[in-house]
């Protein structure tokens, strides 16, 4: 009896031993390890680390609108508008020496009574002929509509009468009379102008002889 009682002490102590080693061993590696025997010791593992994830939010990275410098508009270019050429006249030389150039024309030319546009057509002949008399006139605003060439008449009287008459005469065209009777206004044809001589400056003397006429001027 008493040999069997000291061997349950022995397995019992046998026992003991294991559990408290066992213990032991599942502290040090953070578990517990269960041990079968009559005495179960529960072992409470330590609480695992929390981990806390902290995310840092990223603002927008922010959007970069490219903006256009304006366009400048070119200033305008300012047009600047030629200024017209003068058509050079013929008696661009004094009439001296145009007289002295063309003796036939010194009764015209030096007549004083004579408008100098109209010397200028005499002129005009000499160098071109009958077309560069009629461009002349139509540059000088002097021809009509039919081709005739316009012609006042400065009278010394208030009544024109006789030199209207004579006028008709003569086949040239009344076209207005002042209401004073100081001046006539008149359309020369071109075969009139030119039967003295072919040249226009001997219709002008013969104008420029009327009676009551003291000049002969453009309108």
């Amino acid at each position: 009896m008493r040999l069997r009682g000291r061997g349950r002490h022995r397995r019992w102590c046998y026992c003991a031993v294991a559990v408290m080693v066992g213990v032991l061993w599942g502290a040090s590696c953070g578990r517990v390890t269960p041990v079968s025997g009559p005495t179960a010791a529960t072992a409470t593992a330590p609480d695992a680390p929390t981990i806390t994830s902290t995310l840092t939010t990223l603002s927008p990275t922010p959007t970069v609108t490219a903006t256009r410098a304006p366009t400048s508009t070119p200033a305008p270019t300012s047009t600047s508008t030629p200024t017209p050429t003068a058509t050079p006249r013929p008696t661009a030389v004094p009439l001296e020496a145009l007289a002295a150039e063309y003796p036939e024309l010194a009764p015209v030319l030096d007549h004083p009574e004579i408008s100098v546009v109209y010397k200028e057509l005499a002129v005009a002949y000499e160098q071109g002929g009958q077309e560069r008399v009629m461009a002349l006139a139509r540059e000088r605003g002097l021809l009509t509509s039919e081709g005739d060439i316009r012609v006042v008449l400065v009278l010394d009287t208030d009544d024109p009468a006789a030199t209207v008459t004579q006028l008709e005469a003569m086949g040239i065209q009344v076209v207005d009379v002042d209401p004073e009777g100081r001046w006539i206004q008149m359309a020369v044809p071109q075969g009139l102008l030119m039967a003295g001589a072919n040249r226009p400056g001997p219709a002008f003397v013969q104008l420029s002889n009327l009676e009551h006429v003291v000049s002969v001027r453009s309108p």
